[in-house]
């Protein structure tokens, strides 16, 4: 028999953690490895959509709202706070910040969730130089919603 380096070996220790461990006891067979391996990543996946959801509420909110407020502040400066205009635009503000926060809410949405639906069909690697291509067309049409309505984009006369 020959002998086996032990710098070589492999150690549950020398993998990632608790999934290494699974993959690597001897009573799992392959098909526990693949479909541990599957698990992780539905749950990496999920993870990341409601990661890229969160994110784009918070900064389309953060954003628009933030640049809402410093023009009704200006107004209200201007004008007086108890001016009826003032009362409206407070309102077209709170519109104009939630579709520029559902805008970006369903592009990454619909981006993410189809570059890991791409990354599961056809492999994370295989489709690597062409998947953010695909995603970011299927995902554009998501761009109708940032203009207001009975506004259009191309029609600016």
């Amino acid at each position: 028999m020959a002998a086996v380096d032990q710098t070589d070996a492999v150690t549950p220790t020398s993998g990632a953690g608790d999934n290494w461990r699974e993959l690597s006891s001897p009573d799992a067979s392959a098909a526990d490895g693949e479909s541990a391996v599957q698990d992780n990543d539905a749950q990496r996946a999920s993870e990341r959509l409601t990661t890229a959801l969160t994110r784009a509420a918070l900064v389309g909110g953060a954003l628009k709202g933030g640049l809402n407020l410093f023009g009704l502040l200006a107004k209200a400066y201007k004008k007086g706070p108890r001016d009826a205009s003032t009362r409206r635009a407070a309102l077209d503000a709170a519109r104009d910040t939630a579709s520029f926060a559902a805008f970006l809410v369903a592009f990454s949405g619909v981006y993410v969730a189809v570059d890991e639906g791409l990354a599961t069909k056809c492999g994370k690697h295989r489709s690597k130089g062409w998947r953010a291509a695909v995603a970011g067309l299927v995902a554009g049409p998501a761009l109708l919603l940032a203009r207001g309505l009975g506004e259009q984009a191309l029609d600016r006369r």
